[in-house]
């Protein structure tokens, strides 16, 4: 007379529950409790929390109010007497153990957990594709395969194209070069990212991606259309052997803060790498420590000035404050980032009826990786450097050593295309929009106006939100949701 349920360690697949009139109702999708009588309300908090912080996904709630989601690595239990409890089966953190492999060591064990991982990841009946862009870890995904043959059949890949405006085709060119094969370009136009919009929100349920998660439904509708079922992707590989500016930052952090002789040398090879001066460097390694949350490229995220005072301040959050490199990393794959990675991709490839796979999150692979001295992530100051010695003879050797790309996609240009001003400006001025109240409506058109004119932007991030918060309360708020299928049209 008990009821169990548990979610995968680290959130590649959805489980939502509410509770109504004293019945548990639980669906992969919020739309399947709104049928079961679920009223669709938003949950300010949060939203807040997204607005305000740019936090997503990283606790139970959801952006509807009655309904969580059972987190990454969790289970329950619900017995005859209608209590719940839940609790933590699998936690990351427990499951590292040190290891002190040697380099060598180190690049063999890699080797054979990421054959391993994608091997168990090729079990199939029937053909399998594979993303692949223009970064390392999509290489290291194709290249496996093509250098192990670790599938049955052997995967097809495809890769996205964005015109003349932003394209990887050097660096996918050079890794399916190396095994004398060819890769289905995919061309996503700025006309199909807002055509995109509404049916992406629709089957996400909450705040898209971006132009990236977007254009991830055109290269699934490609991939469905060719006849695959499944689909693999890279996902994993930075947050496991620290591949973001942010982490590097939290390396030298640790450095600077035990007064290593080390660090000198070890803030030049940074620089070098990310391109910055000295001066800018130990900027960015002091900023650490304050509390506004940030982007992967170590951004500020958060401008207070776009929102109303009563909104701002309606909600009190203490940002998780991690300034150990070891924990972040661990917290970016079981609770943060990747959660919001899988939940991105997950419905977006799912929109297709598409089984998205990712060799990468095996927690094998990842405790083995988290075990690793944290001087071997960042060896002469390259990002994920372990993971690009492992690689030698099977990469492209320009792709191996390429510096990480922190633009992925044209979407800061794109906004100024006078299709998406035109979009957006529709959204700002739109009676629905005014109605919600969360935003200084004066200050957000002077921040607009001022994206707008300047040239290079760090990021479009406060303006994808808002889009994200209006088109949600279009659809799920202010229209019926489940009578009104959005569906993409390519």
């Amino acid at each position: 007379k008990e009821t169990f349920f548990a979610r995968d360690r680290f959130g590649q697949k959805p489980f939502f529950y509410s509770r109504v009139n004293n019945h548990f109702n639980f669906a992969s999708e919020v739309k399947g409790l709104l049928a079961l009588g679920v009223v669709a309300k938003e949950n300010k908090k949060a939203w807040h929390n997204y607005l305000v912080k740019g936090i997503i996904d990283e606790n139970e709630n959801t952006f509807f109010s009655g309904v969580k989601q059972l987190l990454p690595g969790n289970c329950g239990v619900l017995n005859s007497r209608n209590e719940l409890k839940i609790f933590r089966w699998y936690n990351l953190k427990s499951n590292i153990k040190k290891s002190n492999s040697s380099i060598e060591e180190a690049k063999s064990n890699i080797l054979y957990h990421l054959k391993d991982s994608i091997e168990k990841c090729s079990r199939a009946d029937v053909p399998i594709s594979v993303s692949l862009s223009g970064g390392l870890d999509s290489a290291i995904l194709y290249s496996m395969h093509k250098k192990y043959r670790l599938a049955k059949n052997k995967p097809k890949s495809f890769s996205l194209m964005f015109g003349k405006d932003f394209s990887e085709k050097k660096y996918i060119n050079l890794t399916s070069k190396k095994f004398n094969s060819k890769t289905n370009y995919i061309n996503f136009t700025i006309n199909d990212w807002i055509n995109s919009i509404n049916p992406s929100l629709w089957h996400l349920e909450s705040p898209s991606g971006g132009l990236m998660n977007c254009a991830f439904s055109k290269m699934n509708y490609e991939i469905k259309k060719m006849g695959y079922k499944v689909v693999q992707d890279a996902t994993g590989l930075d947050e496991i052997f620290g591949g973001y500016e942010y982490h590097h930052l939290l390396y030298l952090y640790k450095l600077k803060k035990l007064s290593s002789e080390k660090f000198n040398s070890e803030l030049n090879l940074f620089c070098e790498n990310w391109n910055y001066k000295k001066i800018q460097a130990l900027k960015k390694i002091s900023n650490l420590t304050n509390h506004i949350p940030k982007t992967i490229d170590s951004y500020n995220l958060i401008n207070k000035l776009l929102y109303e005072k009563k909104f701002l301040n309606s909600y009190k959050y203490k940002s998780k404050q991690i300034l150990n490199l070891k924990s972040s990393l661990s917290y970016f794959i079981q609770n943060s980032k990747i959660p919001r990675n899988n939940r991105l991709k997950d419905r977006i490839s799912m929109a297709f009826g598409l089984e998205l796979r990712l060799p990468f999150l095996e927690h094998e692979l990842i405790e083995y990786g988290l075990s690793l001295k944290d001087d071997f992530y960042f060896l002469n100051g390259k990002s994920k450097s372990i993971l690009r010695e492992t690689m030698k003879g099977t990469l492209n050797n320009k792709v191996r050593t390429s510096k990480k790309f922190s633009i992925q996609s044209p979407q800061n240009d794109w906004f100024k295309n006078k299709l998406f001003i035109d979009y957006f400006d529709e959204i700002i001025n739109s009676d629905s929009f005014r109605s919600r109240s969360y935003y200084n409506l004066n200050n957000l058109k002077k921040l607009w106006n001022n994206f707008k004119k300047n040239k290079k932007n760090n990021t479009s991030f406060f303006l994808w939100q808002i889009i994200n918060y209006e088109i949600w309360c279009r659809i799920f708020i202010d229209n019926n949701s489940l009578e009104k299928n959005h569906k993409f049209n390519y």
